[in-house]
């Protein structure tokens, strides 16, 4: 018996996805045409947050439960998943900064004043 692959249209749908290291997202769930293969998930805006699209490997995929748009709706608003931005990462270095000066690993860099770069920063 030869192997046979058949091909299915996913349509999109609301659901929620449960992905590798604890994480859940809920959104439109859609096939992605690039990156090829991957799942594309359309998180809507919610509680004062930003729409944003997120494309995810299906590797990392614990589980997807398709749901009625109103449940998918709800648990958008109590993830309250936000897309990833330089701020996230600026905040987690200075905490991790922060720890390390804290644990004794890391010199706290003197805070001198120096009246000359005050002048230069002025020209600007």
């Amino acid at each position: 018996m030869e192997n046979e692959t058949t091909s299915v249209k996913f349509e999109p749908t609301p659901a929620i996805v449960a992905l590798m290291g604890h994480q859940k997202v809920a959104g439109i769930v859609s096939e992605a045409s690039f990156p090829a293969g991957f799942l594309r998930v359309d998180v809507p805006a919610v509680a004062g947050l930003q729409a944003y699209t997120r494309y995810i490997n299906p590797k990392s995929i614990y589980d997807m439960h398709p749901v009625s748009e109103a449940t998918m709706l709800a648990k958008a608003e109590e993830l309250k998943v936000q897309p990833i931005d330089v701020w996230d990462i600026k905040h987690a270095a200075a905490d991790l900064v922060k720890d390390l000066i804290q644990k004794g690993k890391l010199l706290e860099a003197p805070k001198e004043e120096h009246e000359d770069f005050e002048e230069e920063d002025k020209e600007w």
